[in-house]
């Protein structure tokens, strides 16, 4: 299983973007007016590709680059 840590602080808290449906409210023309609810459902999971930004020191990269290689080869070998 995959294991991510910042490279620059160490933190293993991110913040990235999901793709999400929603229902909303709109008018007659066509226009929002109002969302009903957070999440219908989840169209697009954050992955590897896309970029992810550490929750502390706010470093960026490409989800690949918080790969925690040294905890997964643990992992592998518990």
């Amino acid at each position: 299983m995959a294991k991510y840590r910042c490279p620059k602080c160490g933190v293993e808290c991110f913040e990235v973007t999901a793709h999400v449906t929603q229902d909303w409210k709109i008018d007659g023309n066509g226009t929002f007016l109002e969302s009903l609810n957070d999440c219908v459902e989840v169209t697009h999971d954050p992955d590897e590709e896309d970029i992810w930004s550490c929750a502390n020191c706010d470093f960026s990269a490409a989800g690949r680059e918080f790969r925690n290689l040294e905890a997964e080869r643990k992992g592998a070998g518990a």
